[in-house]
C-alpha cells in the first residue's frame, strides 16, 4: 500500500477543519441570513480549500 504524503495528509486535516466551519457558518446563517461575516467565512473557507486543492492538482476539487 502507497503511503499518503505529507502534503496530502494536511490538506485533509486542513480541509476537514474548513468544511466543519463552513457547516457551522451555514446553520448559522439559518438564524442570520443577512450576516455578512457569516457568508464572507463561507466564501473564505470554501475559496481556501479550492485554491489547496488547485496546489496539490486536485483537479476535480478545483
Amino acid at each position: 500500500m502507497t503511503e499518503i504524503p505529507e502534503e496530502v495528509k494536511i490538506f485533509l486535516v486542513e480541509a476537514y477543519e474548513n468544511l466543519d466551519q463552513v457547516e457551522q457558518d451555514l446553520v448559522d446563517l439559518e438564524k442570520a441570513p443577512t450576516d455578512g461575516e457569516l457568508i464572507n467565512s463561507v466564501f473564505r473557507a470554501i475559496h481556501t480549500i479550492k485554491g489547496n486543492s488547485g496546489f496539490l492538482a486536485f483537479n476535480k476539487l478545483e
